[in-house]
């Protein structure tokens, strides 16, 4: 299974749809860390829960 990244068209692949969650959370806050610059912890966590919610949308709709 893969997914792209719609911030920056990385191809992100994994046996499964857990493995690419966990894959592109890693490259989301590898890459996209600068997303979270200037916010507070509570802000980050709700970011990290949306994007989290939006990838596993993404999955979804790929399988």
């Amino acid at each position: 299974m893969q997914i792209t990244c719609e911030g920056g068209g990385a191809i992100i692949e994994g046996e499964s749809g857990g493995a690419v969650l966990t894959a592109m959370m890693a490259h989301g806050e590898k890459v996209h860390s600068n997303l979270f610059d200037g916010k507070s912890p509570d802000e980050v966590k709700q970011m990290q829960q949306i994007m989290e919610a939006h990838v596993r949308q993404m999955i979804a709709d790929a399988s």
